[in-house]
């Protein structure tokens, strides 16, 4: 555990992870699929609000940071002809699981039951990027996800309470941006060495 107001630095961090990503985006090196970013954004903001109820404290920055960041990327996917909005069956899990982490929080009054929906949702939502990111890896920008994976680092290690509503969404979060940079580097690493042994 370090100082809480190290979050500061974390939501910094995750400010340049956003940063490089709209920048890919604007100069169309990056396909952002518009329905993840859009949850991506969403999701968090719902967690967020459930770790404010939970008194959390500062590290809720970090959260409220993972919220802003997508909404961001959204808003900037649209001046990139190669962004696409696909509506799949994940997209309206997503949304489901979401309305459901509301309810859940309204009628029980339980931030855990909050994080828990929208965790799923998150994921849900993340599911179409997931796989591009496997399938597709030059369609994605992996610096965002290196970066991202420190300030989530920070974020997780700026928690003072030792509750799942403090821990779990940022853990979380932590882990995805892990997953997301392997699979970007692992297909540019593959298809590198096809080429060198194609030569």
């Amino acid at each position: 555990m370090i100082p809480e107001y190290f979050v500061y630095l974390g939501a910094i961090i995750n400010l340049a992870a956003t940063l490089t990503y709209v920048l890919a985006t604007l100069r169309g090196k990056t396909r952002p699929n518009r329905v993840t970013w859009f949850m991506w954004g969403v999701a968090p903001l719902i967690g967020t609000a459930a770790q404010i109820a939970g008194g959390v404290g500062l590290s809720t920055l970090m959260l409220f940071m993972s919220g802003i960041g997508p909404l961001i990327v959204f808003a900037s996917s649209f001046a990139n002809k190669n962004a696409y909005w696909q509506t799949r069956n994940g997209d309206y899990i997503c949304g489901i699981l979401s309305i459901c982490g509301l309810i859940g929080w309204y009628l029980t009054r339980n931030q855990d039951v909050a994080i828990g929906f929208t965790i799923a949702g998150d994921f849900a939502a993340g599911l179409p990027t997931f796989i591009k990111s496997w399938r597709h890896p030059e369609s994605e920008n992996g610096p965002t996800y290196i970066i991202g994976i420190f300030s989530t680092s920070i974020g997780v290690l700026c928690v003072q309470q030792p509750t799942f509503t403090a821990y779990a969404f940022i853990s979380y979060l932590m882990i995805s941006n892990a997953f997301l940079c392997f699979a970007v580097y692992r297909g540019r690493l593959l298809r590198q060495a096809r080429l060198r042994l194609s030569k």
